[in-house]
């Protein structure tokens, strides 16, 4: 009611109090109808799956702005199911340790005794030795010179593996030494499972 006042002065101090502007008719007030006379009963809606994180209130506001109902988000329009990728998904990369003492094939399995104990304990010692003290020697050398760690696994195994003579211990069937740059570690990885 204010507002219809509202907009009839706004009407008269626009025409300058003229006497030419007549204000629309207001509609007639009627007595309130009961619920069920004033509105066509509403659609009755899919209930949401539980999993979608979706309540009944946010599936009635994503309905009221014109979103899609969740079933048509996750099968597709008109029931047409997504496509599904023909080829497999890309395999994940081989398991990797890093590489320290441990990792060798030598030195393992010999079990506690009197001879086999120092056997696998000098194996381990050339391991410490390599993966410890001359590798990441070699990695400050080559930073300082250089500026940055070797970029790529082949950059790492010539200019920090053959131009020190690092000996790597060998390694168990089908596990491979492997650089990853953006860690700057060398690592073993291990054949998949």
């Amino acid at each position: 009611m204010r507002w219809a006042l509202f907009v009839s002065l706004a009407a008269w101090v626009v025409c300058g109090g003229c006497g030419k502007y007549e204000p629309a008719p207001m509609a007639p007030k009627t007595p309130p109808q009961p619920a069920a006379a004033q509105a066509p009963a509403p659609k009755p809606q899919q209930p949401v799956a539980p999993q979608s994180g979706m309540t009944a209130g946010m599936q009635g506001i994503g309905t009221a702005i014109g979103m899609a109902p969740i079933e048509t988000a996750v099968s597709g329009p008109m029931g047409v199911a997504p496509a599904s990728p023909s080829s497999p998904p890309p395999s994940a990369p081989p398991p990797a340790v890093k590489a320290d003492a441990g990792v060798g094939a030598k030195g393992r399995g010999y079990g506690p005794g009197i001879i086999t104990t120092p056997v696998a304990t000098y194996f381990r010692a050339k391991e410490q030795i390599a993966f410890r003290i001359q590798i990441p020697d070699a990695m400050r050398l080559y930073k300082a010179t250089n500026g940055s760690a070797p970029k790529t696994h082949e950059e790492f195994m010539e200019k920090i593996i053959k131009e020190n003579r690092i000996a790597l211990p060998e390694l168990p069937p089908g596990h491979r030494y492997r650089y990853y740059p953006e860690q700057e570690e060398l690592m073993v990885e291990q054949p998949a499972p």
